[in-house]
């Protein structure tokens, strides 16, 4: 039985240690993409021609299950929180929950929390984009660009 245990273990490891090397060639990959010169011609171009632009497999399969998981675990955990809709066409701030109108939940992070590690590298990431994206469109040059915390949000299914 120990052995069984001790060969297991071993896989274990070695599928680790692969998702590991994974992750960090997609990680090198978004920050190819996040730092260079043709991707930002091609997100700026995008972005004057048609008013959104993306790049395609950003993150790559493994990192994006990373960030998918840490999601999964703040809405397991009770971080997130039932969404309410605000504001209408009175304008009167009114704030409601309605499950049969939205029945997501949502919470807002910083992207520095203990199990927020490749969010902040997705923040980081996008924005290292927007900052290259400012020298290919000339009206974001000049301009303070802000964000606030990241909304993380879960849609029901079905």
């Amino acid at each position: 039985a120990k052995q069984g245990e001790v060969e297991k273990a071993k896989r274990e490891l070695q599928e680790a240690e692969a998702t590991k090397e994974r992750a960090g060639a997609e990680a090198d990959h978004a920050l190819k993409a996040a730092s260079g010169d043709k991707e930002a011609k091609m997100l700026a171009e995008g972005l004057t021609r048609d008013g959104f632009a993306y790049v395609d497999n950003f993150l790559g399969e493994t990192l994006v299950e990373a960030v998918l998981d840490e999601v999964k675990h703040m809405h397991a955990s009770g971080v997130m929180q039932k969404s309410e809709l605000a504001g209408g066409k009175s304008g009167q701030n009114l704030r409601y929950s309605a499950a049969e109108v939205r029945g997501d939940v949502v919470c807002f992070v910083e992207g520095t929390e203990e199990a927020c590690q490749t969010i902040r590298l997705l923040k980081e990431l996008s924005d290292q984009v927007v900052a290259k994206l400012e020298e290919h469109v000339p009206e974001l040059k000049g301009e303070v660009l802000q964000r606030g915390r990241l909304m993380c949000t879960c849609y029901p299914g079905g």
